[in-house]
C-alpha cells in the first residue's frame, strides 16, 4: 500500500470515529436538553442547528446509516421536530426555519436508499409530522407562500426532497403518505406554480410522481391531486408567453411540471374509475382564466370552461413561443423542449380518452361537433396526425350503441369527414412522407376503428357501401401492416360487419376490382394471429350465408355479380371453413355452426360443388394450415382412405359428439337456486344449439354423399366427345370410391351408443 492509500485510509477510520462520537453526542444532548418539559430557548436551538448540521454533514458517509439508524437519532430527531412545530411559544423565525431544514437533513441522509431506517421512521409517525411540517401557516398560507424569503424557500425545498428520499421506491411510505393526506397540500403547492418559485412546484410534482407509481396507490390516490395535476397544463393556457419573463431554467423547470402532470394524469385516469369521474366534473381554478387563441371564432363556452375543453383546447391550439426556444443556446435542449410539449399533448389526449371525453350515458352534443368539426379541417387532416388519432377514438368510443353510431352518421354528418380523411392518410403522398415513423399507423387504426363501429347498425351500412370505405380499408390488408396486427384485425372487423346482412356490400367486397376475397386469404396465410384468422374465416362464412339464403336477391344480380359469387369456389376458401369448423368443434358452437353451413352451401349449389364435394372429402381434416394444397392423384390411395376417414369423423363429432351436455354437469344440491334456474337455463339453450348443429351436420352428409352419387351432371350434359368427358367420368368414379368410403365409416359406427333418431339417420345417409 502507498504512503498516499494510508494516509486516505487513516483520514477515513479519523473521519468515522469522529462521526461516531457525534452521534452520541446528539444522543446526549437530546435526551438532557429536550425530554424536559421546559420550552426551548432560542440559544438552546441555535446549539441544536449547529450540531445536527455537522451530524447531517457526516451521515453522507453510508457506513453510518446502519449504526446510528440502530441508535436513537431517529426517533428524538422526530420528537423534537413536533415539538417546534407545536409549541405555541415558537414563532416562526430564521433560526427556527434553520433548525428545521438540518433536523430535515438528518432524517433524509438516514433514510436514504436504507428501509429499516424507512420503517423505523414511519414506526415513529413520521408521515403525520410531514404533513404537519409542510402544513405550517408560514408554508401553506398563499400570501406568504407567494412572497417566502430564501430561506423558507430552501426549507420546504429540503423537506419535499426528504419526503421524496423517504417513500422512494418503498410502497409502505406511499401509502403512509396518502392515509395521512399528504396529498392535498403537495398538489396546492403544484398549484402555485408561476407564483412561487418553479423548483418548489417541480420537487412537489415529482414526489407526486412516485407516490402514484403503483397500483394500490393509484386505487387509493384521492381526487385532490387533479388540481395541482392540471395546473402547469392551465398555466401556459391563462398566460401569455410570449411577454411573459421567464429566464431558461424556469422554462425547463415549467416544462417538467407539465410533462410529469400529463403523465400522471394519463396513468391515473387510465386505472381508476373515481378519478376518471371526478375529473369530468371538476371544476377550473379562478386562478387559472384562459387566454384564447386568435383563431378561434365564436367557440363553444364549454371549450374555455370544462376541463375536457380545456384539455381538447391545448392539445388543439397551445404552442412554446418561438423566443423561449431561442433562449435555449444548445440545439438538443430545444429538440427536447419541443419533444416534452409534443409528449405532453399525447398525454393529455390519452387522459381525454381514458375518460371517454363523450359521456356514454349522457350526450354532449358541443363536443360531438367540435370534433366532427375538426375533423372536417384541412389544416388538421394534413398536419395533426395526434389530434386526428384522438378525435377518431373519441368519435368511435361515442359509437358503440346503434342508436348513437346512427346519430353520428345522420345528425352529426361524420360520414364524408370520415371518407376524406381516410382517403388522404391511406394513400402514400407528400402528407405521410412529413409524419412521423407510426403517425399513418395511428391514424388509420383510430379511423377504421370509428368505421368498424359505425359498420354494427343495419342502417348505416348502405351508406357506409355507397361511400367506398369498403375500398379503402381494403389498402389496410397490404403486407406492409402486418406489423401491427390490431390494425388489420380492426379492418377486418369493419368487413365483416359491413358486409354482414348486405348482399351488395359483400358483392363490393368481392369484385374483381376490389379483389378483397383474395385480400383476406392471403391476410390468413400471412399472419399467425389466431384472432385475425378467426376473422378471416368468418367474414367468408358469413358472405357464402348471406349469398345463398336470399334467392330473391340473386335473381336481381346481374350475370357478372354471379361470376363473382363464384370466387368463393376455391381451394382456399374451403381451406379457411375446415379450419373454423376445426377452431369451432373445440371451443365455439356459433363457429361450428357458420363452417357446416358455409360447407353444405359450397358442397352442392355451385357448377363446381361436385368438385368440392370430393374435396371436402379428402380434406375435411384437422389440417395445419401450413398443408395449402389439396391431394394430388399421385398421392398414395391409403393417405387418401385415412384422410377421408378422418374428415367423415369431424363431421361426425359434430352429430354425435355434441349430445353429451344433456347429461352432464348435474346439479349440486347445495347451490343457490338462482344460480340454478341460470344453469339451467343456458343448459336448455346449448340443447337446442346443439340440436341446430346436429340438423345441419346431416344436412352436409347428405348434400356430400348426393353430390358424389350423382357426379358432375350440369357439366356432362353438355359435354361433347373429347378429353374432358373421360376426365368427368374419372372425377365421377373418384367421387364414387369416396361414397363407399364414406358408407363404411358409417357401417363401423357402433349403434348401441346411438339413439333411436340417429340410427334412422345415419341408416337414410346409407340408402344414399
Amino acid at each position: 500500500m502507498s504512503s498516499e492509500e494510508t494516509n486516505q485510509k487513516e483520514s477515513s477510520d479519523e473521519e468515522f470515529k469522529v462521526s461516531i462520537q457525534i452521534q452520541k453526542d446528539v444522543d446526549e444532548f437530546l435526551e438532557t436538553n429536550f425530554n424536559s418539559s421546559h420550552s426551548i430557548e432560542t440559544k438552546e436551538i441555535i446549539n441544536l442547528t449547529q450540531i445536527t448540521q455537522t451530524l447531517a454533514n457526516h451521515l453522507r458517509d453510508l457506513r453510518l446509516r446502519d449504526s446510528i439508524g440502530q441508535s436513537l437519532v431517529i426517533p428524538h430527531t422526530l420528537k423534537l421536530l413536533r415539538r417546534l412545530i407545536t409549541e405555541s411559544n415558537l414563532k416562526p423565525n430564521d433560526q427556527i426555519i434553520e433548525a428545521i431544514e438540518q433536523l430535515m437533513r438528518v432524517i433524509g441522509n438516514l433514510v436514504h436508499t436504507h428501509d429499516i431506517n424507512r420503517s423505523k421512521s414511519l414506526s415513529f409517525d413520521a408521515s403525520k409530522i410531514f404533513y404537519d411540517l409542510i402544513n405550517l401557516d408560514y408554508f401553506k398560507n398563499l400570501s406568504n407562500l407567494v412572497n417566502l424569503i430564501q430561506p423558507h424557500t430552501h426549507c420546504l425545498q429540503i423537506i419535499i426532497t426528504v419526503l421524496f428520499n423517504l417513500c422512494f421506491e418503498y410502497v409502505p411510505a406511499h401509502i403512509a403518505y396518502i392515509e395521512v393526506g399528504l396529498i392535498k397540500p403537495l398538489s396546492y403547492l403544484v398549484e402555485l406554480i408561476g407564483e412561487i418559485h418553479f423548483e418548489i412546484p417541480l420537487l412537489s410534482i415529482r414526489l407526486l410522481d412516485e407516490l402514484s407509481s403503483t397500483d394500490d396507490a393509484k386505487q387509493m390516490m384521492p381526487n385532490d391531486i387533479l388540481q395541482g395535476l392540471l395546473s402547469p397544463t392551465f398555466f401556459i393556457q391563462s398566460n401569455d408567453l410570449n411577454s411573459l419573463k421567464i429566464d431558461p431554467t424556469d422554462i425547463s423547470s415549467l416544462i417538467e411540471c407539465l410533462s410529469i402532470s400529463t403523465t400522471i394524469l394519463e396513468s391515473l385516469t387510465e386505472t381508476s374509475q373515481p378519478i376518471q369521474k371526478a375529473l369530468k366534473t371538476l371544476s377550473i381554478s379562478t386562478r387559472n382564466p384562459i387566454n384564447p387563441s386568435n383563431k378561434l371564432i365564436n367557440p363553444p363556452s364549454e371549450l374555455l370552461n370544462t376541463v375536457v375543453g380545456r384539455l381538447l383546447y391545448f392539445v388543439r391550439y397551445n404552442e412554446l413561443p418561438i423566443h423561449w426556444l431561442d433562449q435555449i443556446i444548445k440545439e438538443e435542449e430545444e429538440e427536447s423542449l419541443m419533444n416534452v410539449m409534443n409528449k405532453s399533448k399525447a398525454n393529455l389526449s390519452k387522459t381525454l380518452i381514458n375518460v371517454n371525453g363523450i359521456d356514454q350515458e349522457e350526450e354532449e352534443e358541443w363536443l360531438i361537433r367540435l370534433l366532427v368539426g375538426w375533423v372536417s379541417e384541412v389544416e388538421v387532416i394534413e398536419n395533426r396526425p395526434d389530434l386526428m388519432t384522438t378525435i377518431g377514438i373519441l368519435l368511435g368510443n361515442f359509437s358503440c350503441s346503434d342508436f348513437k353510431s346512427i346519430k353520428l352518421i345522420q345528425h352529426y354528418g361524420i360520414l364524408d369527414p370520415l371518407v376524406n380523411a381516410f382517403q388522404i392518410w391511406s394513400n402514400d403522398d407528400e402528407i405521410l412522407g412529413n409524419s412521423r415513423p407510426g403517425e399513418q399507423v395511428q391514424v388509420l387504426h383510430s379511423l377504421i376503428g370509428l368505421a368498424r363501429n359505425l359498420s354494427v347498425a343495419d342502417e348505416n351500412k348502405e351508406g357506409l357501401g355507397n361511400s367506398g370505405l369498403i375500398e379503402l380499408a381494403l389498402k389496410c390488408l397490404g403486407d406492409k401492416y402486418d406489423v401491427v396486427q390490431p390494425l388489420i384485425g380492426l379492418t377486418l372487423g369493419f368487413l365483416r360487419h359491413v358486409c354482414k346482412r348486405n348482399l351488395p356490400n359483400v358483392l363490393r367486397f368481392i369484385s374483381e376490382p376490389n379483389l378483397g376475397l383474395e385480400k383476406v386469404i392471403k391476410v390468413k396465410k400471412r399472419i399467425e394471429q389466431r384472432f385475425i384468422k378467426l376473422e378471416v374465416m368468418r367474414l367468408i362464412a358469413s358472405s357464402i350465408t348471406l349469398i345463398n339464403s336470399n334467392p330473391s336477391n340473386q335473381n336481381q344480380i346481374e350475370a357478372e355479380s354471379l361470376n363473382q359469387i363464384e370466387s368463393f369456389s376455391s381451394n382456399e376458401v374451403i381451406e379457411c371453413l375446415i379450419d373454423l369448423l376445426k377452431i369451432g368443434v373445440q371451443n365455439d358452437l356459433l363457429l361450428v355452426n357458420e363452417a357446416l353451413v358455409s360447407l353444405t352451401i359450397l358442397a352442392c349449389k355451385y357448377q363446381s360443388g361436385f368438385g368440392f364435394a370430393v374435396w371436402i372429402g379428402y380434406r375435411l381434416v384437422g389440417l395445419l394450415l401450413k398443408d395449402e394444397q389439396p391431394i394430388k392423384e399421385e398421392e398414395e390411395e391409403e393417405d387418401k382412405e385415412e384422410e377421408g376417414k378422418r374428415g367423415i369423423d369431424l363431421v361426425l363429432k359434430c352429430y354425435l359428439g355434441l349430445k353429451k351436455t344433456k347429461n352432464e354437469d348435474r346439479v349440486n344440491e347445495t347451490q343457490d337456486q338462482e344460480d340454478l334456474k341460470i344453469k339451467d337455463l343456458k343448459m336448455k339453450n346449448e340443447m337446442k344449439f346443439h340440436e341446430i348443429i346436429k340438423k345441419n351436420s346431416m344436412i352436409l352428409m347428405e348434400s356430400l354423399m348426393k353430390t358424389l352419387r350423382n357426379g358432375p351432371t350440369r357439366i356432362t350434359n353438355r359435354i361433347e366427345k373429347d378429353d374432358e368427358d373421360e376426365d368427368q367420368k374419372v372425377k365421377h368414379n373418384e367421387g364414387l370410391e369416396l361414397l363407399d368410403l364414406i358408407k363404411d365409416v358409417l357401417k363401423g359406427l357402433n349403434s348401441d351408443e346411438l339413439s333411436d333418431e340417429e340410427r334412422k339417420d345415419l341408416n337414410e345417409l346409407l340408402m344414399i
